[in-house]
């Protein structure tokens, strides 16, 4: 299987929903038509809270997640806050697992690093799960 077919069979699997952008311009412009169109209820002011767009470093394939850093994001609380996430990624910094991941960031040099790889989910004992339990309850994905 490639690379990028790894990938977005793990984003999917996740619980992300994945959408392709023909370039960087049109990952954000959707991006920002996905966390909004399910934001609020367009009666009321949408808060920065309620989404966060923001653009990965590098995706991981064996497990769909896509590395951020503190030049990612303006805040270090904003991936996991926010109701609505959208993370945009290029099809060129998708490595193939988490070994060679680690031989190119570097958390020390930024300070901060997450790899986030869906919506936040608990199940219970019962295993009923729940999305957004404790983090973005839609997760997009945009793979340019």
């Amino acid at each position: 299987m490639e690379l990028i077919e790894i990938f977005t069979s793990r984003v999917n699997e996740s619980g992300a929903q994945l959408h392709i952008a023909p370039d960087i311009e049109e990952a954000y412009r959707l991006a920002e038509e996905l966390v909004l169109s399910n934001s609020g209820d367009g009666e009321r002011f949408i808060s920065e809270q309620e989404y966060t767009i923001a653009e990965g470093i590098y995706g991981v394939a064996e497990n769909g997640g896509i590395w951020l850093d503190s030049t990612s994001v303006s805040s270090r609380v904003r991936p996991f806050i926010a109701e609505n996430l959208a993370l945009i990624i290029s099809k060129s910094k998708i490595c193939s697992n988490m070994e060679e991941l680690y031989r190119v960031v570097s958390p020390a040099s930024t300070g901060f690093g997450v790899l986030i790889s869906g919506p936040s989910k608990t199940a219970d004992i019962e295993q009923c799960l729940v999305y957004g339990a404790h983090g973005a309850i839609k997760h997009y994905v945009i793979l340019y």
